[in-house]
């Protein structure tokens, strides 16, 4: 299984559209970031998980670290239907309002990967993956 998802990840890395980012910087704390730090574990697989700390993403699988990436809550990606980036953030300097939880995507600058979230709450993450359009559902982990 861990090889089968590492040939998804790779094939994920390498035909995954490219991003481009812009006004907001990968390592820049956001509201968006912050209410999703912490632990999700799949709820199509259990033995996936999300961890976020700061801006950094990990991928775990059967308990074991896959890949840390930063990542960043951005207006847009590349890759995305034309028209469904936030409204507002074509400026050159815009910045995702911090009241904005809804109606951004998570971006991980430089790996071509982007998912547009759906439903982030306290407890549960639902995002849509740029490109591919599959749906990832998590559950938050109990400390």
């Amino acid at each position: 299984m861990k090889r089968l998802f590492g040939a998804v990840l790779t094939g994920w890395l390498v035909f995954g559209s490219p991003l481009a980012l812009v006004g907001q910087d990968a390592g820049e704390s956001s509201a968006q970031l912050r209410q999703l730090q912490g632990s999700w574990r799949s709820l199509d697989d259990p033995k996936s998980v999300l961890a976020f700390s700061d801006s950094v993403k990990t991928d775990i699988y059967d308990g074991e670290a896959v890949e840390a990436n930063e990542v960043t809550a951005a207006g847009f990606c590349e890759g995305a239907a034309p028209g469904s980036e936030v409204p507002g953030t074509e400026a050159p300097d815009w910045k995702l309002p911090a009241s904005r939880l809804k109606n951004y995507y998570l971006v991980e600058p430089g790996t071509g990967l982007c998912w547009y979230v759906i439903k982030a709450t306290a407890k549960k993450l639902v995002l849509s993956q740029v490109g591919r359009g599959n749906t990832l559902r998590y559950r938050r982990t109990e400390p």
